[in-house]
């Protein structure tokens, strides 16, 4: 009911709780009407409502969103009960608690402490039953090494937690932990390079090579046992550091180590409750996962479902402009729903409100972009939303931010931008309930290799940035994309074919990949190779003096490499016309065997086109992406749209030409489809959409007129509009 009421309210308010049908009209007489309505279905802190008057409904096969609820121990009963409530209303059945790991108490008296520890999450646990929402339990652990004492206390108290609320009918999910990493940057410093940790390196190492002989082959070095064997160090002179090889095993220890602790904790949940899902959430997850030890398809098997946290205030620092936010939205989300697959994915920490102080970049998200944010993330699969945080912290470093209530405790416009949402949402369970983002045949493939080994040489982002301008590109031209760590790509997959790859800026590339590179293409794929892919292998070692491993996949190899400044231009000559494609930092000059020229440039060839059997190959060894990703992105579409045709032309839903700024989304059930448009600038667009003719569309969130018959869109400042198709 309230939804009829609130266009009547003040616009900021009134927003879009039904904003595909605003009226025009907002009698003054309503108003007050319309304020007093809304404290009574909202309520204040101190009121209960019984609660067969707001009950959530969660709902396995629904993509459904929810709220970080933070409590401390001065959380008070009245205001669990308003938080819980307000959830049920806005059709948001999940709650997500966060237990630190500094409440754990110690001493021989730990379990009487921590059940008075745990008196405010019974009374959250309590709250969400009376109004049908369910948990997701963040438990108190960390990943860093701290001895055998700590981990035995968090064993402890993870076992006492999960039996203590294993039986609550709120329960939902547990988390493992809150955002596991560990930044690479500290490895060789306490509290990570500790005797115990030294010693269980060396134990890892031994299982590795087997043989202290072998290392030494590896390694290049001349230990006679593994107990002499030293972390590498933090700090290295220039010219006489470690070999590579260490420096890879030292970062594979600590990703192995990570992954083991998650494991453990999913192990120990497992052993006590059999029966509620398990999620974990990496952050920051657009930079070099390297960095941060974050082996993420790794963590697979430890859960039932795959998280994320997504806050543009913090996770943003390689996205240059405010209008590129929504696309970074999509990268991520379609970054862990290939990291997670075949198991579903959440976002389990969205941006929900305000970030001054405690972000990397101050950001204020308005209902816009909490739509738009939810919208992208709904579209590309997310199974569930929960949004960080509900309730306003009252102290510590993150006090007054991120809050999708003002501090009087009332929803803000964000909040009944999400409510909007969500009962959008519930009022088609027949689609949403089996609805699945439809396929792509392109594929950017990322590699933990060239993470690791950017992380000494050049910049630590430079596969991102690359990646991130193709990204772009394709988002650009309205078409889906897949990210996929390399080693988790079907290259030999005989159903493999009609695909197409992009290797970007892949340094650090083993002779095993690039034959699989080889047999991919062979078999009648697509792949585009940048930047110095193949160049080197993982341990630093030169490939292009011996054989190039991607020669034949190629069709020739490297001359040289020549650095040319910020920014120049290759003209490519491509079916009989010419188009100038930016590059950034460095050409590298081909030596060609069997390829046609695309690009030539003072006697030197700069670009190839190669078909090997059934496959084709587009080698262009400079930076393209950076390029687009820093510059000009439209040439870079437009050059991807030709050598895409191919493999696109079933991909039901796309933009007629390349379009800046807005992201298409599309999800699929049968012959049913839905499409999220969004518009990630701060001024009005127009674009084309392409379409199945036999389809026909409705506006189930959005403003009217919007879209025409002819497929046009038009869409305002930040704008985001869903269709239905049938």
């Amino acid at each position: 009911m309230l939804h009829k009421f609130l266009p009547l309210l003040w616009p900021p308010v009134a927003l879009r709780f039904k904003e595909h049908r605003p009226p025009e009209n907002r009698p003054v007489v309503l108003v007050a009407i319309t304020m007093i309505f809304a404290a009574m279905y909202f309520g204040s802190p101190g009121h209960t409502a019984n609660a067969a008057s707001a009950s959530a409904v969660p709902h396995a096969g629904l993509p459904q969103l929810g709220a970080e609820v933070w409590v401390d121990q001065e959380t008070t009963t009245p205001q669990l009960d308003h938080w819980m409530k307000l959830l049920a209303q806005c059709r948001m059945p999940y709650a997500r608690l966060y237990m630190l790991q500094n409440q754990l108490p110690v001493g021989k008296n730990w379990k009487s402490h921590l059940v008075h520890v745990l008196g405010p999450y019974d009374e959250a646990f309590a709250a969400a039953a009376r109004y049908g929402v369910k948990i997701l339990f963040t438990l108190p652990t960390s990943p860093i090494p701290q001895g055998s004492a700590a981990w035995t206390r968090q064993k402890d108290a993870v076992k006492f937690i999960v039996r203590r609320y294993r039986k609550n009918p709120a329960l939902y999910a547990w988390l493992l932990t809150n955002e596991p990493h560990l930044y690479s940057r500290l490895l060789s410093s306490e509290p990570y390079n500790t005797p115990l940790v030294i010693s269980r390196y060396q134990t890892w190492l031994t299982h590795k090579y087997g043989g202290i002989t072998s290392l030494n082959v590896g390694w290049g070095s001349h230990f006679t046992t593994f107990k002499n064997i030293l972390p590498y160090p933090k700090k290295v002179d220039l010219y006489n550091q470690p070999p590579q090889a260490s420096f890879n095993d030292w970062q594979a220890y600590w990703r192995h180590y990570l992954t083991h602790f998650l494991t453990k904790i999913s192990a120990i949940i497992r052993q006590n409750d059999q029966n509620h899902q398990i999620n974990v959430n990496p952050d920051n997850v657009m930079s070099n996962l390297a960095a941060q030890c974050q082996d993420i398809p790794a963590w697979r098997p430890a859960v039932t479902a795959m998280g994320c946290s997504l806050h543009p205030a913090w996770h943003f620092a390689l996205l240059r402009r405010r209008n590129q936010y929504a696309l970074g939205i999509g990268y991520i989300c379609d970054e862990i729903r290939g990291f997670a697959s075949p198991k579903p994915f959440w976002v389990t920490e969205l941006q929900g409100g305000n970030n001054i102080y405690s972000g990397s970049k101050p950001l204020y998200p308005t209902h816009r972009d909490i739509s738009q944010w939810t919208w992208i993330a709904i579209g590309s699969g997310a199974h569930r939303v929960i949004y960080w945080l509900l309730n306003t912290r009252p102290k510590g470093i993150e006090s007054g931010e991120w809050s999708m209530l003002d501090f009087q405790n009332q929803p803000s416009p964000r909040l009944l931008a999400a409510a909007s949402i969500a009962r959008v949402i519930d009022s088609h369970p027949q689609f949403f309930y089996k609805a699945h983002p439809i396929s792509s045949p392109i594929t950017i493939v990322l590699s933990m290799d060239a993470m690791t080994f950017q992380l000494t040489h050049g910049n630590p982002n430079a596969q991102i940035n690359e990646a991130l301008g193709f990204y772009q590109a394709f988002s650009n031209l309205g078409l889906p994309v897949n990210i996929k760590m390399f080693h988790e790509y079907p290259w030999r997959n005989p159903a493999t074919q009609g695909k197409l790859v992009v290797l970007p800026q892949l340094t650090g590339l083993t002779r095993k990949q690039a034959a699989d590179i080889t047999a991919f293409e062979a078999k009648g794929n697509t792949v585009v190779a940048t930047g110095l892919t193949g160049f080197w292998n993982p341990r630093y070692q030169l490939q292009v003096l011996q054989h190039f491993p991607l020669e034949q996949a190629l069709g020739g190899d490297f001359k040289e490499v020549r650095y040319e400044g910020t920014s120049f231009p290759i003209t490519l000559h491509l079916n009989h016309s010419s188009m100038v494609l930016p590059a950034r930092h460095f050409i590298g000059d081909i030596n060609n065997n069997t390829g046609t020229v695309l690009a030539l440039q003072d006697g030197r060839i700069l670009a190839t086109e190669n078909h090997l059997r059934k496959g084709t190959s587009f080698w262009i060894p400079s930076l393209i992406g950076t390029a687009a990703w820093y510059g000009d992105h439209e040439p870079l579409a437009k050059f991807m749209n030709r050598v895409s045709a191919k493999v696109t032309r079933n991909i039901p839903f796309r933009f007629t030409t390349y379009q800046p700024h807005v992201i298409l989304r599309t999800l699929k059930n049968g012959r049913r489809y839905l499409t999220v448009i969004t518009n990630g600038s701060g001024s009005p667009i127009n674009c084309r959409l392409i379409s199945p003719a036999d389809l026909k569309w409705k506006i189930i969130w959005g403003r009217d007129g919007t879209i025409a018959k002819n497929g046009l869109v038009s869409l305002g400042r930040r704008q985001t509009v869903v269709l239905l198709w049938r």
